[in-house]
């Protein structure tokens, strides 16, 4: 039988021991929110009903490249004289009312389209993922630009009959360092409003 003494130290070390792990949460919440809110600022859009974070310091295009789909792109700033490509996200709608299509189909298409016009494409990963709470699909594409290897990291997921795509185009080796932001970003890319 154990003395009152040893049952007392070992309820104290528990306690010790789950104090440690709240204030370890709280903490680590706390430092994700101070993140959160010091690394981004947010784009709305009332019409299209969105809400994206993006890097502080990226510039904000909105409706790009006179395309009527292009809702926003946001490019990242040069970093230094020598920068000769600036990553960018951009976020652009597809209409599938007269040709609706299920996720993992489109998916499959957009691969087979990519593929078509850079014939020196390589896939890296396809598949299902969660933007925003929500089923979409991000698919991971390199092939050779005018100067060095580009990745796409292309992601959508559908609201009703309009896809809202996401894509990432930047350097290979920028986005390596930079990845955890971008899929950061990505993951959380689309706050649907309604």
């Amino acid at each position: 039988m154990a003395s009152p003494v040893k049952a007392k130290k070992k309820v104290n070390w528990l306690l010790i021991i789950l104090i440690a792990f709240v204030a370890t949460l709280i903490f680590s919440v706390v430092a994700g929110v101070i993140y959160y809110k010091t690394s981004f600022n947010f784009y709305e859009n009332k019409k299209e009903g969105l809400i994206i974070p993006y890097p502080k310091g990226w510039i904000v295009a909105e409706h790009p490249f006179n395309v009527k789909d292009a809702i926003v792109v946001f490019i990242s700033p040069k970093e230094n004289a020598m920068d000769t490509m600036q990553e960018n996200i951009t976020v652009t709608t597809v209409d599938q009312s007269k040709n609706p299509l299920n996720i993992d189909d489109f998916g499959a298409l957009t691969v087979k389209q990519t593929t078509l016009v850079f014939s020196d494409c390589k896939v890296i990963s396809t598949g299902p993922t969660t933007i925003s709470g929500r089923r979409g699909y991000r698919t991971v594409f390199y092939y050779r630009g005018e100067k060095n290897m580009v990745m796409d990291l292309y992601q959508f997921m559908f609201r009703d009959v309009v896809g809202y795509n996401v894509m990432y185009y930047g350097d290979v080796e920028t986005y390596e360092k930079k990845y955890k932001l971008m899929y950061y970003v990505l993951g959380h890319m689309i706050k649907i409003l309604f």
